[in-house]
């Protein structure tokens, strides 16, 4: 009944195994943190990702503004203000500030106002994490880290298996934003003060 396969052009795209990746090693840190200008966005890019577990995208797409103070407790707000991109609904959430970045003097890093990274720009896709990525998979081979199954996504993996040791699920997917259908994600359980207590006892 028709002349021509509908479907004849379509591809299935593999989507991104994220299961196959692995955590970054004390040694590896040693190697990316010791070779990057401290104080750098480069270096506050790795930094943020490590201690709190974001993605690369959310923490390229950050501004001014998403630096705030709630309950008197210094926080990254992860959002969708002045027209940035969420992966999914649980991904908005305010997550305290490590004091360990703290301790570093993120704070003087941060600009009265405007983009917190403004070298990471969105590429045509709108993907603000994309030319970081690219730099990162350079810099970590230079690095010694050869391994492909070390990307930047694993800061991500690293910080999860570091917090699965000092707190329970439903904290730790409320500060990475992660979305498991076991539970309500909302804010309305676990205080920003309880969140900065636990966050704190993530340790490397």
């Amino acid at each position: 009944m028709i002349t021509e396969n509908p479907l004849a052009r379509i591809r299935l795209q593999r989507g991104k195994d994220h299961t196959d990746r692995e955590d970054f090693t004390s040694d590896d840190f040693k190697k990316l943190f010791e070779s990057v200008q401290r104080g750098s966005e480069r270096y506050w890019i790795m930094r943020i990702a490590q201690y709190t577990g974001m993605r690369l995208s959310e923490i390229c797409q950050l501004h001014a503004d998403d630096i705030i103070k709630s309950e008197d407790i210094w926080c990254i707000s992860v959002n969708k203000n002045e027209g940035k991109v969420l992966k999914t609904e649980s991904s908005r959430r305010v997550i305290p500030i490590h004091g360990a970045i703290l301790d570093e003097g993120f704070l003087d890093f941060v600009p009265k106002e405007g983009r917190l990274f403004p070298s990471a720009k969105a590429d045509g896709k709108a993907n603000a994490g994309r030319l970081v990525s690219r730099w990162f998979t350079r810099y970590r081979r230079e690095m010694g880290i050869t391994s492909e199954r070390k990307v930047f996504h694993s800061f991500r993996h690293t910080f999860v298996t570091a917090a699965r040791e000092v707190m329970s699920e439903e904290t730790y997917t409320k500060i990475t934003g992660h979305s498991t259908g076991k539970v309500n994600r909302g804010y309305g359980k676990i205080s920003i003060r309880k969140l900065k207590q636990a966050i704190d006892l993530v340790t490397f």
